[in-house]
Order: C-alpha cells, then sequence, then structure tokens
C-alpha cells in the first residue's frame, strides 16, 4: 500500500491499524478522540479475555524521542498492550516487555500466539476492519467477515 507503518521493538510484537478514514468529519477533519475512545473500549474487552493484563497510562521513557508517541494502556508481567500514532491510522500493539530475563522467553513465547489471536478477534468484533503490517511500507486488510467465515 506504500504507507508508513509502526512496528514495535521486542522479539515478540505485533501491532494492527485502526484506519483514521474511519473517523473522518470532512475532507479536512478527523476525529481522533472518538478513534481513541473506541480503540481504550476495545481494550477493555481484552482486559476482561486475558485478567491478568491490568490497566495502566503511561508513556515509555524514550516516547517523546520518535515519532511514534507510544501509550501503554495495559501491561502485565511480561507483555504490554498500547498505542501508537502511525502516519495513516492509530496502531494498537502488544510486545514483550523490555526486562525480561532470558529465562521467561520461552514462557512469553507460549502466551504471545494466544494474546495475539485474541486480540484480533476483539479488534475485529468492534471494528469492521483493521490493518495488519506485511512488509515494510505494506499493509494488507483483515474484514470482520473474514474472521467468522
Amino acid at each position: 500500500m506504500g504507507r508508513g507503518n509502526y512496528c514495535p521493538n521486542g522479539e515478540l510484537g505485533y501491532q494492527w491499524y485502526i484506519d483514521y478514514e474511519n473517523y473522518k468529519i470532512d475532507d479536512e477533519e478527523t476525529d481522533y478522540e472518538l478513534c481513541d475512545e473506541d480503540i481504550r473500549e476495545t481494550l477493555k474487552l481484552v482486559q476482561k479475555r486475558f485478567p491478568s493484563f491490568e490497566s495502566c497510562d503511561r508513556y515509555p521513557h524514550d516516547s517523546y524521542r520518535t515519532y511514534w508517541s507510544e501509550h501503554i494502556l495495559l501491561e502485565n508481567r511480561f507483555f504490554e498492550i498500547g498505542t501508537a500514532e502511525n502516519e495513516w491510522s492509530e496502531a494498537v500493539f502488544i510486545r514483550e516487555k523490555s526486562d525480561i530475563w532470558p529465562e521467561y522467553l520461552n514462557l512469553c513465547r507460549k502466551h504471545f500466539e494466544k494474546y495475539k489471536k485474541g486480540i484480533e478477534k476483539v479488534l475485529l468484533d468492534f471494528f469492521e476492519e483493521v490493518y495488519v503490517r506485511n512488509g515494510a511500507w505494506m499493509s494488507s486488510v483483515l474484514k470482520r467477515e473474514e474472521l467468522h467465515a
């Protein structure tokens, strides 16, 4: 598609993109607050599905130095879930915490796929479609009807 895509750092990271086009008020204005509210509602559903995640409200210490301004909204012992501004969308991401001891990485890998599939299902239950990164500057669309087909 040729659009910039946020990509979380870390070995175990994944992201979905919510297109700002869904929140256009007119040709020049986008309702970013409504987009943020909808994403927060979906993350509440993620938290219900995975009770080990607790609510938080923090910005990584180096986020102010990056273009992507990350905001962490849920975390458990091993992972954090948050949002990041993207050129054309709001990214929702999961990644392992940066302070994970190497001996816990296999345990993290075991849970990562379960979390990834669960988050994707919740997002597609809430939004008609989400985008996923499939390469540098590339993304593809996932549609709700494809998930439930």
